[in-house]
């Protein structure tokens, strides 16, 4: 399950200002939560779940300077279901969700489900990939397919396959250069899945 916390969660209170208005704003929690739910049926929310001791890091780097920095996320299937996100509820209770349509994906580096590229690993502080990981890398339109299709990549023979049914995927993972400017919502989940901020509709 999910809580939307909010636009622009990160920055100074002054924020929430924008949120106190009508149900026929735009800007209003229910028209977030609407488009939100657009996001993950059209594919185009990239979702980040954070480790519990990581936050303040992460924090510091959005409140930044605007320097852009590099950042792993997923991105779920049509729907936002039947993929497992990284980490775990006890682990990682809470995250982040970008639209992609606003984000520059030119210099990601993308794996299919299943792919464990370990980038805290195996990237470099340069951004260059070590020990094999540019090999399995696919372009967000094939990821895009890998999801709708419901494929994984197989552990032994690193090909992908279609996941059995009722089987739930593992994460994908996409590595771009974040920017503090960019817009994103806080969410908080718990042992059962994400939820797209609407009682009752299950995500992930």
């Amino acid at each position: 399950m999910a809580v939307l916390l909010g636009t622009h969660a990160l920055q100074p209170p002054k924020c929430f200002d924008s949120l106190k208005c009508s149900e026929t704003s735009e800007s209003s929690p229910v028209c977030t939560s609407t488009r939100l739910v657009d996001l993950f049926d059209d594919q185009l929310a990239l979702v980040k779940s954070v480790r519990n001791t990581d936050w303040l890091e992460l924090i510091r780097k959005l409140n930044g300077d605007g320097n852009v920095f590099r950042t792993s996320v997923s991105l779920p299937p049509p729907g936002a279901v039947k993929m497992r996100l990284f980490g775990e509820p006890r682990t990682n209770c809470a995250g982040l969700v970008w639209d992609r349509s606003q984000v520059d994906l030119s210099e990601a580096y993308i794996w299919p489900s299943g792919y464990m590229a370990k980038t805290e690993f195996n990237l470099t502080h340069k951004g260059e990939l070590v020990n094999g990981r540019s090999s399995a890398l696919v372009t967000i339109d094939r990821l895009v397919e890998c999801n709708r299709r419901g494929l994984t990549t197989n552990a032994e023979t690193g090909e992908l396959q279609e996941v059995a049914d009722g089987a739930t995927m593992n994460f994908n993972e996409i590595n771009w250069q974040s920017s503090p400017r960019l817009d994103k919502v806080v969410f908080a989940q718990a042992s059962q899945g994400v939820q797209k901020g609407i009682p009752g509709q299950r995500c992930l």
